[in-house]
């Protein structure tokens, strides 16, 4: 045998090694971008004429809480015209597990429940919330989070129970 016959049939053994272990037929590993917190605007509650802004942070994998502020301005388009106009403002807090893809991204179910001041339209100047909300993050880029999703609950401005649809149509910067 030659020097290069030696060499082909050392190369193909090492060859026939290599590709044969499992690290090397799994493919290349690249790890999944770690995203942890996700600040977002969600457009979809100026229908209910609220100006809605949260922050995302991711506990467990499938598990997050969000934090946000509500503005509420307007009377939006999904309230019923029988219910009052008011100007209130303050934080919601949101309870998230999630499925199908590890938090923040993927789908995703909570409850909500927020505590507001009434500066105007009500005999009370704290009122409260509670809703139910699902929805889809998706991580459209390594920085970039869509958001879908809607629900419904309940507020109390002092005059009674309002029934609250909810709407998450978002846009977020993932970090």
């Amino acid at each position: 045998m030659t020097h290069m016959a030696i060499r082909a049939a050392v190369l193909s053994i090492a060859l026939a090694v290599i590709t044969a272990t499992p690290a090397f037929a799994q493919g290349p590993v690249i790890p999944e971008w770690p995203v942890t917190n996700v600040f977002a605007f969600n457009a979809g509650e100026l229908l209910n004429g609220t100006i809605a802004v949260e922050h995302e942070v991711a506990f467990t994998k499938w598990f997050g809480l969000s934090s946000g502020f509500l503005l509420n301005v307007f009377h939006g388009v999904l309230v019923p015209s029988s219910q009052p106009s008011y100007v209130a403002f303050g934080p919601e807090f949101t309870a998230r597990f999630h499925f199908i893809k590890d938090a923040p991204a993927g789908l995703w179910v909570g409850p909500a429940l927020h505590v507001f001041y009434i500066a105007s339209g009500s005999s009370r100047f704290i009122g409260y919330g509670v809703s139910a909300l699902a929805g889809y993050n998706f991580l459209v880029s390594p920085h970039v989070m869509l958001m879908v999703g809607g629900g419904a609950g309940f507020k109390d401005l002092g005059d009674g129970l309002l029934w609250s649809p909810r709407v998450t149509l978002g846009i977020g910067i993932a970090i």
